[in-house]
């Protein structure tokens, strides 16, 4: 049996690493918040289709692969997936079935509705992303926290 909590905290310190200073960690807090509310009110396709479509609009406004956060949270998140054999299994899905190249938008949605079309392997993956995109933005907001020397939830630290 998985502990869900276990490897959405898990996921959650992977969406963060790399993350160094205060402007990295505060653009992947701000589409890890967004996301978690479309991902609340909208479901899980529409949370992809978010961070596809976030994704392609920074991409044409040149910026680089790798400062685009929504680039970040897509290859981080399947990335955790195809290296935790036991969530896979847990969330009734298959490594091989994954989306190989986040960079192909029409590969990620049609992962995302036919093989997450089933609603229990649907629930337990919106489950998932849920804590994990929700312990992501509680570690970034920390981490901005240490950024800017104050305590986490605004107030001040003692020198």
């Amino acid at each position: 049996m998985v502990n869900l909590d276990r490897e959405a905290l898990r996921a959650a310190q992977e969406l963060l690493e790399g993350a160094d200073d205060e402007k990295k960690v505060t653009e992947l807090e701000n589409h890890l918040t967004k996301g978690l509310g479309i991902l609340t009110e909208s479901g899980v396709y529409a949370l992809f289709l978010y961070l596809l479509a976030k994704r392609e609009k920074d991409k044409g406004k040149g910026k680089k692969k790798e400062n685009d956060p929504c680039r970040t949270i897509l290859e981080r998140l399947f990335g955790f997936l195809r290296n935790n054999s036991d969530l896979l299994a847990a969330l009734g899905l298959e490594k091989d079935k994954l989306p190989g190249n986040v960079e192909d938008a029409g590969e990620v949605l049609s992962w995302a509705s036919e093989h997450v079309g089933d609603l229990d392997r649907l629930l337990l993956l919106r489950d998932f992303l849920l804590r994990a995109l929700t312990c992501g933005r509680y570690i970034a907001e920390a981490r901005k926290a240490e950024f800017s020397g104050r305590k986490p939830g605004g107030g001040r630290s003692n020198p």
